[in-house]
């Protein structure tokens, strides 16, 4: 059985790497190479964590993928990840989002602790807690270096007997499906589909309607050197100030020498990884760094060290579309991560080799026949965004 994975992105090395562990022959191919900058899967980092409201799906999968990173990872785990736990900062009372999380977090033998603020106080004092009503600690969580991560599956799935190629894949669909890799037909029993926002343009006809890219700017604060310390893993988490007043606010310490890293969840700025510029937009520069001033106080007025902008392959309900194409029965397309998909990745792919070679069922919420209803558009943490 031969199989061939368009996009080397997480979802895509994962899938190619699992099937290669499972025996099968198998071809991956991507544009521009594993994490690289155009990638919704490139970059210096990801959050890791299991919070997920009361969706459990979401939280097996990413306590399943914690074991594969550290299988994958090995012995040399430090350098593709960084423990740190998570702050989460609720500006309202309903802090439901964490409290329906906590009895499977805990049945998995994770902790979630609602901290005093006298505790978070002492244990955080470069926080400033003005405005927040609730704290937890997510004691399982940190930061994936993710095109530290792409590039190591690529390795490893290479190791292992698998085909790897840079190259540009178009597709043909007047009759039969055909893939074509740099102009030339390649023939497979299977072709999976993992492009993130470029599988959308590939399958317009069933993707375009129910998925969309928007664009998400990451900033790089520089910290003083003097309070350097405060910003480190060992001193401050990861952490997320969920604020139902868009946009929600997240971040990591100092890692990988860039700086202070915060970002924001908002998919209201729509762009085309093609044609737009990765330039950070200046008005929602301003708006982080009046946030970094207000919940960071020692770095009110930081400058900008390093920015990165990432876009967001979307799906209109936030949830992954993983499924068979509707007419093609030899594709499947993998697509719609919103976000959120990268630390799944390792699970993903393993999910994704079982169902096609042990027929194991994928999540329903997963499938495109849920779009034949009405959907507003939604993200992992809001139930709506419009």
């Amino acid at each position: 059985m031969k199989i061939t994975v368009v996009g080397a992105g997480i979802w895509g090395l994962s899938t190619a790497y699992f099937l290669r562990k499972m025996g099968v022959q198998v071809h991956l191919i991507d544009m521009w190479g594993a994490g690289n900058v155009r990638s919704g899967s490139g970059g210096v980092s990801r959050i890791i964590r299991l919070v997920y409201g009361a969706d459990e799906l979401y939280i097996d999968l990413t306590s399943r993928a914690f074991a594969l990173w550290m299988e994958i990872f090995g012995k040399e785990v430090n350098d593709y990840y960084q423990e740190t736990g998570l702050l989460w900062f609720f500006s309202q009372e309903d802090d439901s989002y964490a409290l329906h999380s906590k009895k499977r977090i805990e049945e998995l033998g994770y902790e979630l602790e609602e901290l005093t603020f006298s505790d978070a106080i002492a244990a955080y004092p470069q926080v400033s807690f003005e405005g927040i009503r609730k704290v937890y600690f997510e004691d399982k969580a940190g930061i994936l270096y993710a095109s530290k991560c792409c590039e190591l599956i690529l390795q490893k799935f290479q190791a292992i007997g698998g085909h790897y190629t840079q190259g540009f894949a178009s597709v043909e669909r007047e009759n039969n499906f055909s893939l074509l890799v740099n102009g030339k037909k390649t023939e497979s029993d299977q072709y999976i589909f993992a492009c993130g926002p470029w599988t959308r343009s590939l399958f317009a006809d069933v993707l375009k309607e129910n998925t969309y890219v928007s664009k998400q700017d990451i900033y790089h604060f520089a910290i003083p050197p003097t309070k350097m310390r405060q910003f480190d893993p060992s001193h401050m988490p990861v952490w997320l100030d969920y604020n139902a007043e868009s946009p929600l606010y997240y971040g990591m310490p100092m890692h990988l020498a860039k700086g202070f890293k915060i970002a924001y969840d908002d998919r209201s700025e729509l762009f085309s990884p093609d044609q737009d510029d990765r330039l950070p937009t200046l008005d929602r520069l301003q708006l982080a760094r009046d946030f970094v001033g207000k919940r960071f106080p020692i770095l009110a007025g930081a400058p900008i060290s390093y920015t990165e902008v990432c876009q967001y392959d979307n799906s209109l309900d936030g949830h992954f579309i993983i499924d068979t194409h509707p007419q093609f029965e030899e594709v499947i397309l993998m697509t719609g991560s919103s976000g959120h998909g990268f630390k799944m990745g390792p699970a993903i792919g393993e999910l994704m080799a079982k169902h096609i070679l042990k027929g194991n069922a994928l999540p329903q919420k997963f499938k495109l026949n849920r779009f034949q209803n009405k959907i507003d558009v939604q993200s992992q943490f809001l139930p709506s965004i419009k």
